[in-house]
């Protein structure tokens, strides 16, 4: 993120250091939920499997596998920096502009999954995720010009 960061500006851009802030801690977000639930998830196993079926009721409903459900952190604010990122590049020409179109298109389901999942709404996460599956070619783009500019 922050050398996605460096690709794009010309000058200090409030809007891409707060983006660049909001994606790391993100990630980092996401990243301690898929931790813990690597940890507890074979303790859980096991006392679902071992119980009766009211324990494995309330382990079914009261179990939670991450700690951004909705993924606010792990999806939005990734997001957030990925359409603020695009915009700027869009505008000053730091990325080809097909790159930035597409940064700006797959941003969209970044913000649609939060809402999708906490409204629980399938619909709208099965269309995120058929827009998402456009997110390599992106990350590809941007990593392919990020070696072409390696000054930046």
């Amino acid at each position: 993120m922050p050398a996605l960061v460096a690709l794009v500006k010309e000058e200090d851009n409030g809007w891409l250091i707060w983006g660049r802030t909001l994606a790391l801690t993100g990630y980092a977000v996401a990243s301690i939920g898929y931790l813990l639930s690597i940890a507890r998830l074979p303790t859980i196993a096991r006392a679902y499997v071992a119980g009766d079926a009211s324990t494995q009721a309330a382990l079914a409903a009261t179990w939670k596998a991450s700690i951004d459900l909705p993924g606010v952190w792990g999806y939005a604010a990734v997001g957030f920096l990925i359409l603020v990122a695009s915009l700027i590049a869009l505008c000053n020409g730091a990325m080809p502009h097909w790159l930035a179109v597409l940064g700006i298109v797959i941003a969209v389901p970044h913000f649609m999954i939060p809402f999708g999942a906490y409204f629980k709404l399938q619909t709208v996460l099965i269309i995120a995720d058929v827009v998402a599956l456009a997110l390599p070619v992106w990350y590809i783009g941007v990593g392919v010009l990020m070696r072409k500019n390696p000054a930046k």
